[in-house]
């Protein structure tokens, strides 16, 4: 017959409950470290700071087919004078919420690759 386990003097041990739950409850955990590396990750890259270049690249594949090459304009409006009066992030809500005429490219372009349009269309800005 085993002989229980006793504690040295002066130690206490807390009884042992077995908790059936025990592998759902650690699954679970898992589950929401994961997504909540992976949101960070994601966050981390949408608030890197914009890369003019970048968004050089996006604005030709994206934008100048309306806006022209330089930001004057075209089909759609000349995007020089809103580069002087949006800062990033009114450019971005202005990429997300369009006006009418212009579709909504919030579901097409990341929060990053927006950003990154939004600063090379500022560099368009008179000086």
């Amino acid at each position: 017959m085993k002989q229980p386990i006793r504690a040295p003097a002066g130690v206490r041990i807390a009884p042992y409950f077995p908790i059936p739950e025990l592998h759902i409850m650690k699954s679970t955990l898992l589950t929401v470290m994961t997504a909540t590396l992976f949101a960070s990750a994601t966050w981390a890259e949408d608030m890197a700071p914009p890369d003019i270049e970048t968004g050089r690249t996006l604005y030709f594949e994206v934008c100048a087919s309306c806006h022209g090459s330089t930001g004057a304009g075209g089909a759609g409006p000349d995007l020089r004078p809103a580069a002087e009066a949006f800062d990033i992030d009114g450019f971005v809500f202005f990429i997300q919420n369009p006006p009418d005429s212009m579709p909504s490219f919030a579901s097409a372009l990341s929060e990053k690759e927006m950003r990154d349009i939004a600063s090379f269309v500022a560099s368009l800005a008179p000086m």
